[in-house]
């Protein structure tokens, strides 16, 4: 059983909650298209995140991976906006 969207410490406050390179690559994940699973990690757009990385998020509840593929839960599109919004 996964946490309610709104009950989500990573939703509610993704900085306090998330290190700063799974920031990075929940915010590449909603800016890129191209994703795939290489041999050292996951390529997101022009960068690299480990395995690691990933499968926190996933634990989280911001990701879901598939063969060869990740994508954005509707917690992780909030995440990521709260996230956009933080940088203005």
């Amino acid at each position: 059983m996964s946490t309610p969207i709104a009950e989500n410490p990573a939703v509610l406050d993704p900085r306090r909650n998330l290190s700063t390179r799974q920031m990075e690559a929940l915010g590449s994940l909603g800016f890129f298209r191209h994703r795939y699973r290489n041999r050292t990690g996951w390529q997101i757009g022009n960068k690299i995140f480990s395995p690691g990385t990933i499968n926190a998020l996933e634990k989280h509840g911001l990701v879901k991976t598939g063969i060869g593929s990740v994508d954005l839960t509707q917690a992780g599109r909030l995440a990521a906006e709260r996230l956009r919004e933080d940088r203005r």
